[in-house]
């Protein structure tokens, strides 16, 4: 992995497939591909593994993110530093959003809507590995994130983060967020019908 990279492989999973639920299973699909990709060798399903707090990992591989929202289904991942992905359709909550935002977020939520700010927030939580009861934690800065530290945590503890809107999912928002500044991500759209477990 000399050079850094960032690719996303997504794929729209139809309504009928949705409540069959192969959503997850596309999402660990792309993720692999994704590893594998940057890796230059597949991925097994049996070599990704959880952190006790959730987050998917490979051991000693790039780090990723999956995200999935309606139709859209996304895997991020990333040759330097963390990775978090998120896609939600729009349909956060301004009113939820008062108990995790301070005044200068509150702001950009009444400029550009909540699930924009939400998805900063989320991509965010999923890059440093955490869940969303920490979302209060987060503050966002225009394309920045960091991580307001609890009594006694090192402030180096979660580095601060890249933020980056993205505009590929057709009525939903979406964000990346990375530890390494960012750079140009590699899109690769894979049809439903093509995903399989090889």
């Amino acid at each position: 992995m000399s050079s850094h990279r960032t690719i996303l492989y997504y794929s729209a999973v139809p309504g009928e497939l949705q409540a069959n639920g192969p959503v997850s299973r596309t999402g660990r699909i792309l993720a692999r591909r994704a590893l594998g990709e940057l890796l230059g060798r597949n991925v097994e399903d049996r070599e990704v593994r959880a952190l006790p707090g959730g987050k998917p990992f490979l051991p000693g591989g790039p780090d990723f993110s999956v995200s999935h929202a309606g139709a859209w289904v996304a895997a991020a991942a990333t040759t330097r530093g963390q990775i978090g992905l998120d896609i939600e359709i729009d349909a956060a909550d301004g009113l939820s959003l008062r108990l995790v935002c301070d005044a200068a977020e509150l702001a950009v939520v009444a400029e550009q809507g909540a699930t924009s700010m939400w998805v900063s927030k989320e991509a965010a939580l999923k890059a440093w590995g955490l869940g969303v009861r920490e979302a209060a934690r987060v503050r966002v800065r225009s394309a920045a994130a960091h991580l307001e530290p609890n009594a006694g945590e090192a402030a180096t503890l979660y580095p601060p983060l890249y933020l980056a809107p993205l505009t590929r999912f057709a009525g939903a928002r979406a964000c990346v967020a990375t530890s390494a500044p960012p750079t140009p991500i590699e899109y690769r759209e894979i049809p439903c019908a093509l995903l399989d477990d090889h």
